[in-house]
């Protein structure tokens, strides 16, 4: 009676990092701004072909949705190179 049963959190969530703003799936994306810009790049392309490929075929699972922007953005990349 008059005591929660639950663990009071702090309602203010901590701010990221500008760390960890620059996740890119490899250390050395830190390391360097061209790498940096080029990994946030192509991971927003990624995204943005998932968003396109869901709203064509909504009945497509998450993994062929991500298979299929990963290899359209690999083909992009090979295109440019």
């Amino acid at each position: 009676p008059g005591r929660c049963p639950l663990p009071i959190q702090d309602a203010t969530p901590t701010p990221p990092t500008f760390r960890d703003l620059l996740i890119g799936g490899d250390v050395r994306t830190q390391q360097n701004s061209a790498v940096a810009a080029f990994h946030t790049l192509w991971f927003r392309e990624h995204n943005r072909l998932v968003n396109e490929l869901s709203a064509i075929t909504p009945g497509l699972s998450d993994e062929v949705l991500y298979q299929e922007a990963r290899k359209r953005n690999s083909a992009f990349i090979a295109a440019i190179m």
